[in-house]
C-alpha cells in the first residue's frame, strides 16, 4: 500500500506490513553517487560493484535488492542480504547507507571497540521493544507486539554453500505479513510479504 513519504526523518506506519514502498527507488541514488562504483545493466537488472570489488548489489524489478559481500573479491560471498519489492523504502535505504559508509574501514566502526558498536544482539534489541519468543521447534523466532513481523535465527553449523543457495535456510531472517511465522511459500499464498533475508 503506497504511502506519502515526508522526505526525511522516520516514517512510521502501523501495522508495519502495510508500509509498502513509495514507488520510487530511494537506493539507486545512494549508489549512483558513490565515487569509484561501477554499474552494469543486464537485461532489466542493474548491478553495482564497489571500488574494492568486495561488495556487490543488484536491483531486479521483479525481485528487489540483493547485496553480497566477500572478503576475497573473487571468493564465495561471506554473506548475502535480500530485500523484496515490498520492503519499506526507509529500511533498504538505511541498510544501504550504513553498508556503504562502513565499507572503507571494513565496518570497524560497528564492531567491538568501534564508536558505533552498541553491544546489542538482534534478539536483545527486539526484546527491548517488547518482541516475544515464539514457542515451537527451531529455528528460534521472536514476534513483534502487533504480530505482523518475525525475527528468526538458526543456530548450529550450516555449510555456506547450502545457506547461500537456499534463502529459506538463512541464519538470520526478518519477515513481515499477516502471519510472518508461516513458511515462505505458504505465507506468500496467503498474502504475506517477506521483508528481508539476512544470511
Amino acid at each position: 500500500m503506497p504511502y506519502a513519504s515526508p522526505g526525511s526523518g522516520d516514517v512510521l506506519v502501523a501495522p508495519g506490513y502495510l508500509a509498502g514502498t513509495t514507488g520510487t527507488d530511494t537506493v539507486r541514488p545512494l549508489l549512483d553517487g558513490r565515487t569509484g562504483w561501477t554499474q552494469a545493466l543486464v537485461n532489466f537488472d542493474v548491478y553495482y560493484t564497489s571500488p574494492c570489488q568486495r561488495l556487490r548489489a543488484v536491483n531486479s524489478p521483479l525481485k528487489g535488492w540483493t547485496f553480497t559481500y566477500a572478503a576475497d573479491p573473487l571468493g564465495v560471498p561471506t554473506w548475502i542480504t535480500t530485500f523484496d519489492r515490498g520492503t519499506p523504502d526507509e529500511i533498504v535505504r538505511a541498510f544501504t547507507g550504513t553498508l556503504t559508509d562502513g565499507l572503507d574501514n571494513y565496518f570497524r566502526d560497528h564492531l567491538s571497540g568501534g564508536p558505533r558498536y552498541t553491544g546489542h544482539t538482534p534478539a536483545r534489541l527486539f526484546a527491548a521493544h517488547e518482541w516475544e519468543p515464539v514457542p515451537g521447534p527451531r529455528p528460534w523466532r521472536m514476534l513483534s507486539p502487533d504480530g505482523h513481523a518475525a525475527f528468526q535465527i538458526r543456530t548450529g553449523h550450516l555449510e555456506d554453500h547450502h545457506e547461500l543457495r537456499d534463502p529459506t535456510r538463512a541464519m538470520w531472517k526478518i519477515t513481515a505479513g499477516p502471519d510472518p511465522v508461516l513458511p515462505d511459500a505458504q505465507n506468500a499464498d496467503e498474502g504475506g510479504v517477506q521483508g528481508a533475508d539476512v544470511v
